[in-house]
């Protein structure tokens, strides 16, 4: 099971124990549970999180000044930054216009950054 911490990294995983005895699973026979909480399995966060720390750091500093920009002059700042960030580098690409996961499977992201080391080998675990 995967999911994002969000604010809490303890939550998301009592939230998934709560779903996994709620569901009797864990009353299965020979079912192996296994469960990693995004961005990397400790801290509060997600998928976007992740993703933006895999990006060029050049990139991020110019998306980051981008968005304290948009707040000096108007005063809004995103209430999902992470999600808002990747969003604003998501639209520098050749094609604008993909979702996350679309962008992922296009070969926007850099798969082999260190920054996936421990989701990959959870996966491969499985």
């Amino acid at each position: 099971m995967t999911r994002d911490a969000d604010e809490s990294f303890d939550n998301a995983s009592k939230s998934i124990e709560g779903s996994i005895i709620q569901h009797k699973l864990n009353q299965v026979e020979n079912l192996k549970i296994e469960k990693f909480i995004l961005p990397d399995n400790s801290s509060p966060g997600m998928l976007e999180d992740l993703c933006l720390k895999s990006i060029h750091t050049d990139e991020i500093s110019c998306i980051e000044d981008f968005f304290q920009c948009i707040e000096k002059s108007t005063g809004r700042k995103s209430k999902e930054i992470s999600k808002a960030k990747i969003h604003a580098w998501l639209s520098t690409q050749e094609h604008p216009d993909k979702r996350l996961g679309e962008a992922a499977k296009a070969g926007y992201i850099d798969w082999d950054n260190e920054t996936f080391k421990e989701l990959k080998k959870f996966i491969k675990n499985l």
